[in-house]
């Protein structure tokens, strides 16, 4: 039962929403007082629905104790399709409340349906003045005024407005063109990032006769954006970094949401790529993860995935921005999932710890995490290493590097790469205790040479504090 849909959808609800269900159920035409005591129970579960009691024989008995057998399961297999139903219709209702936009088009639906005009041509000129408010008048906006526009011209009784149309059908053509351009933008660049397009060019994805008509649009400088954006990204141009990331500072508001995500997405694989080169500073790559959190983008429906929690805490630690670190723990910890969240914290603070040197701190935490997916373990395994080293827990490290050395070649979901990658990094860990024990210049030397010759050293930044702190007292 712990894996029904309903369950599944209850487990998303906060304590808020669980009360706003149980009104909505009790304002419904459709409420039935089974549905209603079915839910009271459930509540008792809730959020983790993980009682060994949540089961179809116990809700019978509380039910429906007259009935046993077949015919009382499927009262409440019923039950559990009714409320599930009756869920979907809350959440849905949820999110029309939430936007403006559903509301504007259902409520001209409405208007279409029972054959009011008057007010459907009012409702639309209410909606264009709205979308004249907004400043920028970028994708966003050319989708919304194409919307309105379509609306207005596919009417069956546009003759009947009551103002005479202001725009020529040529308007709604103008919007339609730049609206499509933004869009085919987006799934361009999607594609590039995704398949890494390096030997596509953009005259063989954007045919001659498409640049022709875009370049009809008033959107000039948003276009030449683009280009660019896509050009310096696509072909690792780092000497434009700086001012690529600039441009996409000053540009973002002017695209919608999914756009304004892909484009920080493509800019911090760029910047990383970038900052692992030793084109950019740590400060650089951190500056792009902070324009993702400042502009909210990195929540996605009220929740933060927690892999990408974690890699903004590891880029603000490497960069020594501690402060926001915590403040960011403080202020965005709340939107991890709750099963996920002691854990990620947990990990979050220990890292941030470690980069303050408060190493047996940073241990205590570390400690606390119960590693659940291969991605965290191998993390929190990086993570331990480096603590028993800079506590110089000598065998300590190497029995967790011999560990962990068996558990990275027996995973067999891992790629020979990373393998050959995370095999270096613990090695390298074992050449700096040595060179830390009995300090030489051919050994320095040595390890020097093979780090000149990795083209990817996982945790670089350590390896190389860790080498120079060796190397100058030589």
């Amino acid at each position: 039962m712990q894996q029904t849909k309903l369950i599944t959808f209850l487990k998303t609800l906060s304590k808020i929403e669980w009360r706003e269900l149980e009104l909505f159920l009790r304002n419904s035409q459709k409420e039935k007082k089974k549905v209603m005591e079915f839910l009271r129970l459930l509540k008792k579960y809730y959020p983790a629905f993980d009682s060994k009691k949540m089961n179809k024989p116990y809700f019978l008995s509380k039910l429906y104790p007259e009935l046993d057998g077949q015919s009382g399961t499927k009262k409440i297999t019923d039950l559990m399709s009714i409320l599930f139903l009756d869920l979907e219709d809350f959440l849905i209702h949820k999110e029309v409340d939430l936007q403006e936009e559903i509301k504007d088009k259902l409520l001209l639906e409405v208007y279409k349906r029972r054959n009011l005009d008057v007010p459907f041509f009012k409702q639309v000129e209410k909606i264009e003045q709205r979308i004249e408010t907004q400043k920028v008048r970028g994708a966003s906006y050319y989708e919304k005024k194409y919307w309105i526009n379509k609306e207005e011209y596919g009417h069956t009784q546009s003759n009947r407005r009551q103002k005479a149309p202001h725009k020529s059908f040529l308007d709604l053509i103008e919007c339609f063109d730049n609206y499509y351009f933004h869009e085919r933008m987006l799934y361009v660049l999607e594609a590039a990032h995704r398949e890494r397009m390096n030997a596509v060019t953009f005259e063989e994805i954007f045919k001659q006769d498409f640049f022709e008509l875009i370049l009809k649009t008033k959107t000039p400088a948003t276009l030449k954006f683009l280009l660019q954006f896509y050009e310096v990204t696509k072909n690792r141009d780092y000497k434009k970094f700086e001012t690529i990331k600039l441009e996409v500072i000053n540009s973002i508001d002017l695209f919608h949401l999914p756009f304004q995500k892909l484009l920080i997405r493509v800019l911090k694989d760029y910047a990383s790529w970038c900052c692992l080169n030793k084109f950019i500073s740590s400060k650089g790559l951190f500056e792009v993860f902070k324009l993702e959190v400042d502009k909210n983008l990195i929540i996605d429906n009220n929740d933060i995935e927690s892999r990408r929690f974690v890699n903004a805490i590891t880029v603000s630690c490497t960069a020594k921005e501690y402060t926001w670190a915590e403040n960011f723990i403080q202020t965005h910890g709340q939107y991890l999932r709750s099963e996920h969240r002691e854990n990620v914290l947990s990990l979050a603070n220990a890292n941030v710890l470690f980069h303050q040197k408060k190493f047996e701190e940073s241990f205590k935490y570390l400690i606390q995490v119960k590693f659940k997916t291969t991605n965290d373990k191998i993390v929190g395994k990086a993570l331990q290493l480096r603590i028993y080293y800079e506590l110089k827990e000598v065998f300590a490290l190497k029995d967790f590097s011999k560990a962990t050395l068996q558990y990275i070649n027996r995973n067999k979901n891992l790629s020979v790469e990373f393998k050959e990658n995370y095999s270096f990094f613990i090695k390298t860990i074992d050449d700096l205790v040595k060179l830390r024990t009995h300090r030489t210049e051919a050994g320095i030397d040595k390890l020097k040479f093979a780090l000149s010759q990795k083209k990817e050293i996982y945790y670089s930044n350590w390896i190389y504090e860790k080498f120079e702190e060796i190397s100058k007292h030589l």
